[in-house]
């Protein structure tokens, strides 16, 4: 019985020892919860102290939490996901900030974008509009400010309505411009469709916003870039002036060289055309001095007089000379139409080649038209 007593109550003191400790170890547990909850609490209280009483002086150095910019901005994209400062925020986590300028692609700085002018009543903004209002000695309102320049979504909805509107424009079907009802705002990248827009066409009106915008983030290619190289599946930008380019439309949209082969193809093409509206013109005079040498010969051997004429059925006449006649003529203005088109184009390396194949059809075929005529002379006579 001793035996089994001891036994007993070496249990009871091993299972005390053991709960002594898991209480112990509780209430360390339990006091070191408290303090994170209590340190979490002062400094949330801080937090909406300084958003909402800016304009003390220990809120200087306060910086919104990084958390809270994000959950603001997802709410305003929700919101607004045409917006300008929505289509920034997308680019920036798209892209390495090793290969572009960092600054307006600061968290805040965005939101600043879409707060300060844009969409200042929306519900995501109330945080913005507390914290960096005029009284506010946050130096976060004023060191990140948002991007220059950058027009509103407002402003972009109404520039692409007033170029789009019933027009069918390169570049206008990127936003739903005839669904949108009036007074709305299209659900499209709108800042991405007016770049577009003013890439292809940097002459337009309202395009001067662009340049200003641009001229603050140079390298943001999505929206800036006016790169016109070679290998480059983009539209080639539509230049009112003369200009050097390879890459441009000839005749068609589908018609773009893009690279040194291909342009030299283009200028072929040029050449060939100048050559072939030589031809046309070529085979019509011939038409006409031939046919006009054969009634002179047939009035000759018939014996007639020379203020008496003879007169060609009409229906021979119709088929020998005035169908033949209209479908060189329509053939030689089709190809000079052409040409006048390449020249529009404004393209000084096409322009000089058309000279060129000019040039060279004239040499080549001049004597024909010049042997011709002699040929005509004789027969007249």
């Amino acid at each position: 019985e001793m035996c089994i007593r001891d036994r007993y109550q070496r249990r009871v003191r091993v299972i005390h020892c053991i709960f002594n400790s898991v209480m112990q170890l509780n209430l360390l547990s339990l006091s070191f919860f408290s303090l994170l909850f209590f340190a979490s609490t002062l400094s949330q209280t801080f937090n909406d102290t300084c958003v909402r009483h800016p304009d003390r002086t220990e809120c200087a150095d306060y910086i919104l939490p990084e958390n809270i910019v994000q959950e603001n901005l997802k709410s305003i994209c929700a919101q607004y996901p045409m917006a300008a400062g929505c289509s920034v925020w997308k680019f920036c986590k798209t892209h390495s900030l090793r290969k572009i300028d960092p600054t307006y692609c600061n968290s805040f700085s965005i939101y600043a974008d879409l707060c300060a002018n844009d969409f200042p009543a929306s519900k995501g903004c109330l945080n913005f509009n507390s914290l960096c209002s005029v009284e506010s000695t946050v130096l976060e309102c004023y060191d990140r400010e948002p991007i220059p320049n950058l027009p509103t979504t407002k402003q972009l909805n109404s520039w692409f309505l007033s170029w789009c509107k019933g027009s069918e424009m390169m570049g206008c079907d990127k936003c739903p411009v005839d669904s949108t009802p009036p007074g709305t705002l299209m659900n499209c990248d709108l800042l991405g469709a007016f770049s577009r827009m003013c890439i292809l066409m940097p002459g337009m009106r309202h395009c001067n916003s662009w340049k200003s915008f641009c001229q603050s983030v140079p390298d943001w290619s999505d929206y800036c870039s006016t790169d016109n190289g070679e290998n480059d599946d983009s539209d080639p930008a539509m230049q009112m002036f003369f200009h050097w380019s390879i890459k441009d439309y000839v005749l068609f949209r589908s018609w773009v060289p893009r690279n040194g082969w291909q342009y030299a193809l283009s200028c072929l093409f040029v050449i060939a055309l100048s050559f072939a509206y030589q031809v046309l013109q070529l085979l019509r005079n011939r038409l006409e001095s031939r046919k006009a040498a054969q009634s002179l010969q047939s009035e000759h051997l018939l014996g007639l007089e020379t203020n008496v004429k003879r007169y060609e059925p009409r229906a021979e006449r119709f088929l020998s000379l005035t169908l033949p006649r209209a479908l060189l003529q329509t053939a030689e203005l089709a190809v000079a139409y052409l040409l006048m088109l390449i020249v529009m184009s404004f393209n000084g390396g096409l322009f000089l080649i058309l000279l060129l194949g000019g040039f060279l059809s004239a040499l080549v075929l001049g004597d024909f038209f010049v042997r011709h005529s002699e040929l005509t002379k004789v027969g007249c006579h």
